[in-house]
């Protein structure tokens, strides 16, 4: 940031817009927004918001950028990873058909603030935080007054 430059609101709405992510060339940002009363991925210029274009089609969260800008994954409503090509070199981006990867076992309820997964530079390889369902947690005993049951000291 530019000495003295003053910070100032990208996005401004009545409506929820989470999970910003700046493209990897600085001049577009993908985010989700549930202004259609389900949370959408769009990506809009930055840091003027002059052009907006919808990524997804049925609902997405968590967008997140490949390291060459030419993809865009995000997470659909049914926790599935969704890839998009994209070209940012057109104004507006070209946005190609969203393809699923893979369906993932990310909890049902997504944290807007967290990321359940992360991938590597190339798109190729991802991380995702699963929830292993059917497996209970052991039980926590907690012991009070545990010092009683120690040997005096001597």
């Amino acid at each position: 940031t530019p000495r003295g430059a003053k910070p100032f609101a990208v996005l401004a709405s009545k409506f929820d817009e989470r999970q910003a992510r700046v493209s990897p060339d600085v001049h577009w940002m993908a985010y989700s927004s549930d202004e259609s009363g389900k949370s959408q991925v769009f990506v809009q210029s930055f840091p003027a918001p002059a052009t907006r274009t919808p990524v997804s089609i049925d609902g997405g969260t968590h967008p997140q950028w490949r390291r060459d800008g030419k993809e865009l994954v995000f997470m659909d409503l049914q926790r599935r990873l969704v890839g998009v090509d994209i070209d940012l070199k057109t104004n507006p981006p070209t946005i190609g058909a969203p393809r699923v990867l893979f369906q993932t076992n990310a909890p049902r309820e997504l944290s807007p603030n967290a990321n359940f997964y992360d991938m590597t530079p190339d798109g190729q390889r991802f991380l995702v935080a699963n929830v292993v369902e059917g497996l209970q947690s052991p039980p926590i005993v907690v012991v009070l007054n545990w010092m009683s049951d120690l040997p005096p000291r001597r």
